[in-house]
């Protein structure tokens, strides 16, 4: 599993300042608020998001912020903060909406397709759950069920 640590000169030191509309400050990639951390096989969900976020600010020309991006639950959270129209933030939502939704039933290590178990929140009794329910069956197993940290 890749780590998502601020030092990753993989794809997220790439995305972020090829973004730097979206994600502060500018210029210094592993200091910009909103750092993706989350695992590989969410990178091109997360890159079509961030294409159709900066779309709906340009054609609005008002401010968005990347806050936090992360797994939560088995699925993508991304956190924003900014001032936009009402269309340009439905534009947004939208957008983020589908990144969230695709990621329920998409591994995050690998990408490939994944069913999700539903399960209430009361259910999860121990930290490593919810992370759990972010991977396929067959990520798990080639790391013996046991999740290393993302930090």
């Amino acid at each position: 599993m890749t780590v998502a640590l601020r030092s990753d000169s993989g794809w997220r030191a790439q995305l972020v300042p090829s973004y730097p509309d979206l994600f502060h400050p500018a210029g210094d990639p592993l200091a910009a608020e909103g750092w993706p951390a989350v695992d590989d096989g969410w990178r091109e969900l997360l890159e079509r998001a961030c294409a159709r976020i900066r779309a709906a600010v340009r054609d609005d020309g008002g401010s968005f912020r990347a806050t936090q991006i992360k797994e939560k639950y088995g699925s993508l959270r991304f956190y924003w903060s900014g001032r936009l129209s009402p269309e340009a933030r439905t534009r947004v939502e939208e957008a983020i909406d589908l990144a969230e939704a695709r990621t329920a039933t998409t591994c995050e290590v690998c990408g490939e397709a994944r069913h999700r178990k539903l399960r209430p929140r009361s259910a999860v009794s121990c930290r490593i759950q919810p992370r759990a329910a972010a991977r396929c069956a067959r990520c798990l197993r080639s790391n013996g069920g046991v999740l290393p940290l993302i930090f």
